[in-house]
């Protein structure tokens, strides 16, 4: 990659999925209760594949029955680097594949902010019907919390208060994440809250880019390096790769917060 001018690339660590987990066309048709679709979306699976699985974990142990797509490529590089012809044909492949699951029933969730507004913003662009619905993992969430669906549970925790951070994206076009996020981990006892911040400097491929790494560097301690010393959880990939390169470590996804607090006995 280096031939290119790209540097410091994370390292391909892609979710082990087992056969039980996968989608497939048998369980689309089979009449189970409870039928989720976590939408895999490529960096995340590629990159940070235990985060699928987590998740996976998480939404089976609050009793739904979950399968997940595979790492279908979403024609989002294209799309930024201006290449429109293979966006196209990335994006028509992706919205057929969705909606043969619109077509049982059957909520499709997105765990990656920048993958799941792909649906509500340059899909649209493709000149087709209205796009299938692709549900934030949040707002999912939350909507089940709201309508009974999901019983909290009070979780014994300890340490500081975290403060959620969202990606750049979702605060452009859904503000209202990060507060969906800590609405969530609170009704299970959790101590968050919402937060702001700005760019963390990587924006997609720019952050490796070798003659941008000095730009990246920089966006990221105006925005991100003071916050980051305080427990911070980050829901884009791009700002937990950008915080671990920058800053030396990792900061967990709320899903994993969750997950991990659920498995603790409950509290008395």
């Amino acid at each position: 990659m280096r031939s290119i001018g790209l540097v410091d690339l994370p390292t391909f660590i892609p979710a082990a999925l087992s056969s039980r987990q996968k989608l497939t066309r048998r369980w689309l048709t089979s009449r189970h209760e409870k039928k989720i679709v976590l939408l895999q979306d490529s960096f995340t699976g590629s990159f940070d594949g235990a985060l699928i699985i987590r998740t996976h974990a998480l939404l089976s142990g609050l009793g739904y029955d979950v399968r997940v797509t595979p790492a279908w490529s979403n024609g989002k590089a294209r799309y930024v680097l201006g290449f429109y012809n293979g966006f196209a044909k990335a994006g028509r492949h992706i919205l057929r594949k969705v909606r043969v699951i619109e077509r049982h029933n059957i909520p499709v969730i997105a765990l990656d902010a920048a993958t799941g507004l792909m649906f509500e913003q340059e899909y649209c662009e493709l000149g087709q019907s209205k796009p299938p619905a692709v549900w934030a993992l949040e707002r999912f969430l939350r909507s089940e919390i709201e309508n009974g669906h999901i019983a909290p549970r009070s979780v014994a925790t300890g340490g500081d208060a975290a403060t959620i951070l969202s990606h750049c994206t979702e605060q452009a076009v859904r503000p209202e994440s990060a507060g969906d996020w800590a609405f969530i981990l609170k009704s299970f006892g959790l101590n968050v809250s919402a937060g702001k911040a700005g760019c963390c400097g990587m924006a997609g491929m720019f952050g490796h880019q070798r003659e941008q790494a000095d730009l990246s560097k920089q966006i990221f301690h105006q925005n991100w390096a003071e916050k980051a010393e305080k427990p911070i959880l980050a829901t884009g990939f791009s700002c937990r790769c950008q915080t671990g390169r920058m800053a030396g470590y990792r900061p967990s996804h709320p899903v994993e917060i969750l997950a991990q607090a659920l498995e603790r006995p409950a509290r008395a």
